[in-house]
C-alpha cells in the first residue's frame, strides 16, 4: 500500500490497482470511493506536465460534471523531488464500448434500447461542446476514456493527456490511438489539435452507439482493394457512404442500413467522414449532433412486434428485426422474449403417429373342448339275439366291448386335457407376450412431454447450427479488439483463423507471439458473441425447428419398432401354434365322438 500526500500536506493512502496505461498506473484511494490516483512511470513529473495539471485543476469546478480533472498534485512524504502523481474524482459506469457493443450491453446495461443510446450520444456530444468551450481539446479520442453511467450520462477520465489552451500558456496533447485518428492526420506526427480533429472522434462515437456497435470504416472490400483500417480512414473510405467518389468498402450485410436514420442524421455523418471534412470548422459540431439526436428522439416508434426494438418512424417497418431475421442476431433483445420455450404442435407425435397392430395380436377363442362323457356301453339288442339264451357269451361280449371302449376313450380324453393344458399354458404366454408389447409401445410414446423434450433437443441443434453461421459472419479483419493490429490479424489469418468461429484455446495457443493477454480478449470477444446470439427473430428459426423434430420423431419410431417388432413376431407364431394345437384337439374329439357313436351301435 502506497503512501502518498497532496499540495496542501493531506496523506492519501492508495490501495488496490485499477489498471493502467502507457504513462502510468491507477489506483483506488483508501476509505475515499470517489476518488482515485494516477501514479506516473515518469517520476518525478516534468515541470511542463505539472504546470498542465495545475492549469487542469483550476478548470475542475467548471467541469466536474463532465470530465475527471485533476483535485491535485500527489508527492511522495519526506522527499522534496517533485510531483509523482495526481489525485482525480473516480468515475463509475462503463466504458463507452461496452454500451455500444449489444453483446457487453446486454451485461453491463441489460434491458437497455435505442432511446438509451441516442440519450448517451447526445451527452457525450455535450462533453466535446463544454470541453471546447473552456479551450480544451481531447485530441487522444477513444473508447477508453468515455464512461458512461446508468443514467445515461457520460464523462471524460485519464484528462491529464488532454491539449490545453489558456490563452497564456499552450499544453499540447501529444497521443493518439489509430482507429480515432481523423484522416488528415494519419501517418504522419501529431501537430497541434483543433477541435475539427475531435469531432472526427466525436462523430465515430455516435456512430458507434447508432449503428450496432459497427465500426464506420470497416466493410467489405471491393475486388483487388486491400486496406488496413488506418488506411481506411485515410482514403476516406466511409464504408456506409451510398454515393462515394470511388467505393471501396462496403457496409457488411449484417450491418443496419444507414438509411434506418433521417436524412438530416445522415447528413452529419457524411459531412464528417467525406472528403472535404479534413478542412477548418467542416465537421460538425457537437451542438450540431445534440438538435439533429433531439429531434430523432422525437421521432421514434415502438415496434409492434419487439417491446424492445425503437425505430425512426419515417420507415415503413422496424429496421432491428428485419435485422435479426437476416442476421440471428437481435441487437435489442427482450428477456421476457427469449426465456419463453418454443412449442411444437403435439400433433406430431401421437397414438395415431406410432401405429402397432396391437389388436391384431388377439388369439382366436378357445374352442368348446368338452370331453365324451361315454354313456354305459350296453350290447346292441340284435347281438342278443344272436347269441341266444348264453348267458356266459353274452357276458363276455359285454365285458370285452366295454373294457375296448373305455381303454379307447381314456386314451383319447388323456390326450385332450394334455392339448387343453398346452392351450391354457400358450394363453398365459401370449397374454405375457401382448403386455410386454404394450409396455414397449408406451415406453416409445410419451405423449406431450416427449415432443417438448425433442424439441429442446432440436431447437440446440438449429441454434449451434445458425450460431456457427453467425460467428463465420464475423471476421478477424472488422474486430476491434484492443492489442489486435494489423499485423497480429495478419498472423492470425496465415494460421487460418478467419472469423469469431475458429476462436477457440487449442488454436489460439497455436498461433505465436499473441500472449495470454490477447488470447483471453479474443475467446472473451467469441463468448460475449455467444451470449448475444438469439435467432428467434428470424421467420424460419421455428420452422427448422419443427422440421427437426419431424427428424427425430421419424429415428424415434424406428427405434421403437426395433425393440418391439421382435416381440410382435414372437406372439404371432405362439398364435399360430396355439390355433394348430386347437385344431389337433378338436379333431381328435371328432374322432372320439365317431367312435363312441358306432360302439352304441354294435350294443
Amino acid at each position: 500500500m502506497k503512501l502518498l500526500q497532496d499540495e496542501t500536506g493531506q496523506a492519501w493512502r492508495l490501495e488496490s490497482r485499477m489498471g493502467g496505461g502507457g504513462e502510468g498506473e491507477v489506483y483506488r484511494v483508501a476509505g475515499r470511493p470517489d476518488l482515485c490516483a494516477k501514479v506516473y512511470f515518469q517520476q518525478p513529473v516534468p515541470g511542463s506536465k505539472t504546470e498542465k495539471l495545475r492549469a487542469l485543476r483550476s478548470l475542475q469546478p467548471l467541469l466536474h460534471g463532465v470530465a475527471a480533472l485533476p483535485l491535485g498534485l500527489l508527492s511522495e512524504p519526506r522527499k522534496s523531488r517533485g510531483p509523482v502523481g495526481v489525485l482525480m474524482p473516480y468515475v463509475g459506469g462503463h466504458d463507452i464500448h461496452q454500451i455500444y457493443s449489444p453483446v457487453a450491453r446486454q451485461k453491463t446495461v441489460p434491458g437497455a434500447s435505442l432511446p438509451f443510446l441516442i440519450a448517451t450520444a447526445k451527452n457525450v456530444a455535450f462533453i466535446f461542446g463544454k470541453l471546447h468551450g473552456h479551450g480544451i481539446v481531447v485530441g487522444d479520442v477513444s473508447e477508453q476514456n468515455i464512461r458512461v453511467l446508468p443514467d445515461a450520462t457520460a464523462r471524460l477520465i485519464d484528462c491529464d493527456s488532454v491539449q490545453l489552451d489558456t490563452g497564456t500558456a499552450f499544453h499540447e496533447c501529444g497521443v493518439g490511438s489509430l482507429l480515432w485518428t481523423p484522416p488528415e492526420l494519419q501517418g504522419g506526427p501529431l501537430p497541434r489539435r483543433t477541435a475539427n480533429h475531435d469531432r472526427f472522434g466525436l462523430a465515430q462515437l455516435i456512430f458507434l452507439l447508432l449503428f450496432g456497435g459497427r465500426y464506420p470504416f470497416s466493410g467489405t472490400p471491393e475486388p483487388g482493394v486491400l486496406l488496413d483500417p488506418g488506411e481506411a480512414i485515410a482514403r476516406h473510405a466511409f464504408a456506409y457512404d451510398p454515393q462515394p467518389p470511388v467505393r471501396l468498402l462496403s457496409a457488411p450485410n449484417s450491418a443496419l442500413p444507414f438509411a434506418s436514420y433521417p436524412g438530416s442524421i445522415q447528413t452529419l455523418f457524411l459531412r464528417a467522414f467525406r472528403h472535404g471534412s479534413e478542412l477548418p470548422e467542416a465537421r460538425p459540431a457537437p451542438g450540431e449532433w445534440i438538435e439533429a439526436l433531439e429531434n430523432l428522439q422525437q421521432q421514434l416508434a415502438r415496434c409492434p412486434e419487439a417491446e424492445s426494438h425503437w425505430y425512426w418512424s419515417g420507415l415503413a417497418c422496424c429496421p432491428w428485426c428485419a435485422l435479426a431475421s437476416r442476421t440471428g442476431m437481435d441487437v435489442f433483445p427482450s428477456l421476457s422474449h427469449r426465456a419463453k420455450p418454443i412449442q411444437m404442435p403435439v400433433t406430431l407425435w401421437g397414438p395415431d403417429t406410432f401405429q402397432i397392430p396391437v389388436t391384431a395380436l388377439q388369439p382366436p377363442a378357445p374352442a368348446v373342448l368338452q370331453q365324451a362323457l361315454v354313456a354305459p356301453m350296453l350290447v346292441h339288442p340284435r347281438i342278443h339275439a344272436l347269441l341266444g339264451k348264453s348267458a356266459a357269451l353274452r357276458c363276455l361280449l359285454e365285458f370285452w366291448t366295454s373294457v375296448s371302449a373305455h381303454s379307447e376313450l381314456g386314451t383319447n380324453k388323456s390326450e385332450i386335457r394334455a392339448l387343453e393344458k398346452q392351450v391354457k399354458r400358450m394363453q398365459q404366454q401370449f397374454s405375457k407376450k401382448l403386455q410386454a408389447l404394450e409396455a414397449a409401445a408406451e415406453e416409445a410414446y410419451s405423449g406431450p412431454a416427449l415432443i417438448q423434450d425433442l424439441a429442446t433437443e432440436a431447437e440446440e441443434e438449429v441454434r449451434q447450427q445458425a450460431l456457427q453461421t453467425f460467428l463465420e459472419g464475423h471476421r478477424i479483419e472488422d474486430m476491434v479488439i484492443r492489442g489486435l493490429g494489423q499485423k497480429r490479424r495478419g498472423t492470425l489469418e496465415d494460421h487460418g483463423i478467419l472469423t469469431a468461429a475458429d476462436l477457440e484455446p487449442d488454436r489460439l495457443e497455436d498461433v505465436p507471439f499473441l500472449g495470454p493477454g490477447l488470447i483471453g480478449r479474443l475467446l472473451a470477444h467469441r463468448s460475449a458473441l455467444e451470449r448475444g446470439f438469439w435467432p428467434r427473430k428470424d421467420p424460419g428459426f421455428t420452422q427448422r425447428v419443427e422440421a427437426r423434430v419431424r427428424v427425430l420423431v421419424q429415428e424415434r419410431l424406428l427405434e421403437a419398432k426395433a425393440r418391439i417388432y421382435p416381440v410382435l413376431a414372437e406372439a404371432d407364431d405362439l398364435r399360430k401354434e396355439y390355433a394348430a394345437r386347437v385344431i389337433k384337439a378338436q379333431a381328435t374329439y371328432e374322432k372320439l365322438s365317431v367312435r363312441q357313436a358306432v360302439l352304441r351301435a354294435l350294443v
